[in-house]
């Protein structure tokens, strides 16, 4: 991921630079497998149709599309990761579930509302996506040399269902990349591999993708509980390695996307991000009417109250 991730200038303190992912062998293999993916005939009609998807979103909006300040998000929502149990010691949290306590914590290595900060912003449907990954206190992703998807910390996490609603789309039975580190897969048949849409509101639905096969929990049609768990993240479609990629829609096929906010959950930058200058990562502290927002760095640590 660190390939793709944003660049900063010499006066400008990079606010990932904590976290252990990338390096010039990481960032070789990203894009070497990256340019041999062009030959992707699936990824490559992907790619067209996002872009072609532009031109009717933009004549809709006629060119003004909503942006943080002015989407009214009707819904509350919780943070989609798995309360349960991780792989080591944990505690109970606020939901009722379990949080980390032996270092390990989510955290957002891709994504924010701003321009600088965002996942793609050219690419509408992914303008305000979340990369997440599970890190330990020295800022590492996995155990071992990290060429098996198995030695991620996040693979395998239950995902969890943002809010209430209804799944108005599920795809399962991608496989899971089966190298990492930077190796993308070049037999991929769909860039968000196994995914899940749900529909909580009039115009706001969300999309968990890059979960692991076998794993979804759900089908069409079925209602979900917020914090219900949906599926599992793992390595299938576009990632470099295991992750799970959080995005919001105005539409089950729209092809913009909108900055979700997060409520139930407060964020405690680490020490290490304490310095970098944008915030990019926020949600409602409380119910949307609140107004009250607390925000994350480029790379924040979302823990539990």
């Amino acid at each position: 991921m660190r390939g793709f991730l944003p660049s900063f200038g010499e006066d400008e303190e990079d606010p990932t630079d904590w976290v252990a992912i990338g390096g010039k062998s990481y960032t070789r293999r990203s894009r070497l497998s990256l340019l041999l993916l062009q030959l992707n005939p699936f990824v490559f009609v992907q790619g067209v149709l996002q872009l072609v998807g532009h031109v009717p979103t933009l004549l809709r909006y006629r060119g003004r599309l909503p942006n943080p300040d002015r989407f009214e998000q009707a819904t509350t929502y919780r943070l989609p990761f798995a309360d349960s149990t991780l792989r080591d010691d944990s505690t109970d949290d606020a939901d009722g579930g379990t949080a980390p306590t032996d270092g390990k914590t989510w955290t957002v290595i891709n994504g924010g509302p701003t321009r600088e900060r965002s996942h793609s912003w050219s690419i509408l449907a992914q303008r305000y996506a979340l990369d997440f990954v599970i890190t330990d206190e020295e800022g590492r992703t996995h155990t071992g040399d990290g060429s098996r998807p198995d030695q991620y910390y996040c693979y395998g996490e239950p995902i969890r269902a943002p809010a209430d609603g209804v799944v108005v789309a599920a795809h399962d039975g991608h496989r899971d990349g089966p190298r990492a580190g930077g190796w993308l897969d070049l037999r991929q048949r769909n860039i968000l591999g196994n995914w899940i849409i749900i529909e909580h509101a009039d115009s706001e639905y969300s999309v968990s993708a890059h979960l692991q096969r076998g794993s979804i929990a759900v089908s069409e049609g079925e209602r979900v509980e917020r914090g219900q768990q949906i599926g599992r993240c793992g390595h299938s479609g576009n990632s470099t390695e295991p992750t799970f990629t959080s995005t919001s829609r105005t539409a089950r096929t729209s092809t913009l996307g909108w900055d979700c906010r997060f409520g139930s959950r407060t964020s405690r930058p680490t020490r290490r991000t304490t310095p970098a200058t944008p915030a990019t990562f926020r949600w409602a502290s409380g119910s949307p009417e609140s107004g009250l927002r607390r925000t994350v760095r480029s790379v924040g640590v979302i823990r539990s109250k």
